[in-house]
């Protein structure tokens, strides 16, 4: 009978925390139509240039699978760059050299895979050996080395939100930060000072992940080991700041760990660890809301492609601005705890 009581108890609990309800009911549902959409098989076809290719060749390959368009050698190397294109195919002595993008792992795969198929289905007595080359690497990246940038910046998100988001629910629950406050200490002056007090381990994370992923386990890097680092850093201080504003709509730590599935598992779908090729354009754009997608787009850039800051300005600068919203609206949040 007592156990009946408690049972009954919990379920009158469970059933006045609507956030409660949420996670157990709706968001497992959301989750998994993601994961549907990004994970199974879809119709995708992969985008070949042809190269300088004869008229029983362009035929053969233009199937089904593969789109074959034609243009010159440099043209192909920009489009591809620029992910326009998926691979492009040089002749040489009856050879096909294909050259795909090792940073974009799955979508190579998938290259190979359709034109290995067109080989098969339609050459029929043409002798033609295929060969794989690589835009920025001439060995094919690892699984672990192709999507081991998105990895730092994923980390360098995650353990930064839990660390200011728990902290910052711990100033509200201990009364902390209502002392604050009461004085007379602005509103950017308070958030300036969470976000340099935590944006200091922010800094440390930054150094020691990025460290010794390149120096420990030899992680691919083709470019500035500096500018992965500002890189890093400025992802963390997204999340510093998202995990800060997020931390005023929960009451206890526990309110601030189911966050997670909402905040942190949607931005480790998007960012390229699983293909999105093919999908709706509706899906795809979702990624945009994210800034880890940005982040893992400039490390990508930096450390296997080999570029410099003029190729990741961009992301960088949509980085700043995630930081600068999120402040604004921790400002706006302060502003109502003020007022209450």
């Amino acid at each position: 009978m007592k156990s009946l009581i408690i049972g009954k108890k919990i379920i009158k609990q469970v059933l006045r925390d609507k956030r409660s309800l949420a996670m157990i009911i709706v968001l497992p549902m959301v989750l998994m139509t993601l994961f549907y959409f990004v994970l199974k098989d879809n119709d995708y076809t992969p985008t070949i240039s042809l190269i300088d290719g004869n008229k029983n060749i362009k035929t053969a390959l233009d199937t089904n699978e593969l789109d074959i368009k034609e243009y010159s050698l440099q043209e192909s190397k920009n489009k591809l760059k620029e992910n326009n294109i998926d691979g492009y195919i040089e002749i040489k002595d009856s050879k096909l050299i294909l050259t795909l993008d090792d940073s974009e792992i799955y979508r190579s795969k998938n290259v190979i895979s359709k034109l290995q198929e067109s080989i098969t289905n339609k050459y029929n007595n043409l002798t033609v050996d295929l060969e794989v080359a690589y835009l920025y690497n001439s060995d094919n990246l690892s699984m672990f080395e192709s999507i081991g940038p998105i990895f730092i910046g994923f980390f360098a998100f995650l353990f930064v939100f839990f660390l200011s988001g728990i902290s910052f629910v711990r100033e509200r629950t201990t009364k902390t930060l209502e002392k604050i406050m009461v004085t007379q200490t602005k509103r950017y002056e308070i958030v300036l000072g969470y976000i340099i007090g935590f944006g200091f381990f922010a800094l440390i994370q930054s150094i020691v992940i990025v460290t010794f992923s390149v120096k420990i386990l030899s992680m691919y890097m083709q470019g500035s080991f500096y500018l992965v680092i500002l890189t890093t850093f400025l992802i963390s201080i997204s999340s510093l700041t998202l995990g800060t504003f997020l931390s005023s709509f929960a009451k206890n730590e526990f309110q601030m760990m189911q966050m997670i599935p909402i905040i942190i598992v949607p931005q480790i779908i998007f960012t390229g660890v699983f293909p999105l090729d093919g999908l709706p354009s509706w899906i795809i754009n979702i990624k945009n809301i994210f800034p880890l997608t940005f982040g893992a787009d400039a490390l990508k850039e930096i450390m296997i492609k080999g570029n410099g800051f003029w190729a990741i300005y961009l992301d960088l600068i949509v980085l700043v601005l995630f930081i600068l919203v999120f402040m604004f609206l921790n400002m706006l949040v302060l502003k109502k705890e003020r007022s209450i």
